[in-house]
C-alpha cells in the first residue's frame, strides 16, 4: 500500500475523498455499506430508519419521520440500527498512532506487514510548534511549546534517518525482514484497511476528538466526522446533539443539582409548547427534570 494507490479525488463521491493528515499521513473511505456510488443508493440515515421500521411490523401504521426516528433512537440508545452502516477506511499514520488506534477492538481491521515488505523511509516528523513540554496536570498529555523546539525537530529527523540507514544496512547484509524492522522506530508510518460500524465509529470519535487524546490521533478522527457527516449527516447531527454535546449524570450529581433546583414544571411544559416542541420529546424531557423537582 502507498501513495500511488490513491485515486483521483475528482472521480469520487465528496465522501471518498482523501483527507490528508499530519505530515505525510492520510485517511480516505475505500467502501460502505450502504455505498453512495451504486446504482439505487439509499441513504445510510434511510438505511438506519429502515432497519429501525422493522421492528413495527404490521403492528402499527405510525411513523416519524427519518429525523425525529434516528434523533429517537440516539436519544434513547438505540444501538443496533446504526451497526448497520458500515464505513472502511485506507489510513496512514505513523505506528505510536496505530497502537493507540488498535484499542478499539470493535473493528476489523489488516495492517502492512514488516516481515513481508520492505518500509519505506516515511517519518512522522513534528512541526516547531507541536514540540510541547510534559504536562503536569494531565500525566499522559502535553503542553505548551519548548524554546528548542527547532533543535528538537532536528533530532527527530536526524535521529529518522539514521534509523532507516541501519534499517536498509542490516537488509544488504541479509538479515530478515523480520528482524530488520526492530531498529525503526515508532514515528515511521505504516497503513491499514480498518472496518467499523456507524455506532462504534462514532464511540471511536467521541473519545478521539476529545481535548484528552493525543493531538497525533485526533486530527485523524476530526477527518473520520467530516467523512460521516458526508454519508449520514442526520445521524451525525443526532449525536452531536445527545451524545457529544450531552452531559451523563451521576446518581451523586443528581442528587448535588436536586439540593439547589427549583424548577417549575408547568412554566417550563408552557415554555415547551411556545418553542413548538413535540409531545413526545415534551414529555421525555420532563420526565428527565422531574427527577431534580
Amino acid at each position: 500500500m502507498n501513495n500511488a494507490n490513491i485515486p483521483n479525488q475528482d472521480e469520487l463521491h465528496p465522501a471518498f475523498n482523501v483527507h490528508k493528515v499530519l505530515d505525510k499521513g492520510f485517511i480516505r473511505l475505500v467502501d460502505c455499506m450502504p455505498n453512495p456510488s451504486t446504482p439505487n443508493y439509499i441513504s445510510a440515515d434511510d438505511a438506519i430508519c429502515q432497519m429501525a421500521r422493522v421492528s413495527y411490523g404490521g403492528g402499527t401504521e405510525k411513523k416519524r419521520d427519518s429525523g425525529g426516528l434516528i434523533n429517537y433512537l440516539m436519544e434513547n440508545r438505540h444501538t443496533s440500527p446504526f451497526e448497520g452502516v458500515v464505513f472502511k477506511f485506507h489510513v496512514k499514520m505513523p505506528i505510536f498512532v496505530a497502537r493507540q488506534w488498535f484499542r478499539h477492538r470493535t473493528a476489523s481491521a489488516n495492517e502492512i506487514s514488516a516481515r513481508y515488505s520492505v518500509l519505506s523511509d516515511d517519518f512522522y516528523i513534528p512541526e516547531e510548534d507541536r514540540c510541547q513540554g510534559q504536562d503536569e496536570n494531565m500525566k499522559q498529555g502535553s503542553k505548551g511549546k519548548l524554546k528548542d523546539s527547532d533543535r528538537i525537530v532536528n533530532s527527530i529527523n536526524v535521529d529518522s534517518i539514521s534509523a532507516y540507514h541501519n534499517y536498509t544496512e542490516l537488509l544488504d547484509m541479509g538479515l530478515s525482514r523480520e528482524l530488520a524492522r526492530s531498529v525503526l522506530p515508532v514515528n515511521i508510518y505504516t497503513e491499514m484497511y480498518w472496518m467499523m460500524n456507524l455506532h462504534n465509529l462514532l464511540h471511536f470519535v467521541k473519545l478521539r476528538i476529545s481535548s484528552h487524546a493525543q493531538y497525533e490521533i485526533r486530527v485523524y478522527a476530526e477527518k473520520i466526522k467530516k467523512i460521516i457527516s458526508e454519508v449520514s449527516p442526520v445521524t451525525l447531527r443526532a449525536w452531536e446533539t445527545h451524545v457529544e454535546n450531552g452531559v451523563n449524570l451521576s446518581s451523586v450529581d443528581m442528587d448535588f443539582i436536586k439540593e439547589f433546583s427549583n424548577i417549575d414544571l408547568d412554566q417550563v411544559r408552557n415554555k415547551m409548547k411556545e418553542m413548538g416542541w413535540s409531545d413526545r420529546k415534551m414529555e421525555s424531557t420532563l420526565k428527565k427534570l422531574n427527577r431534580f423537582c
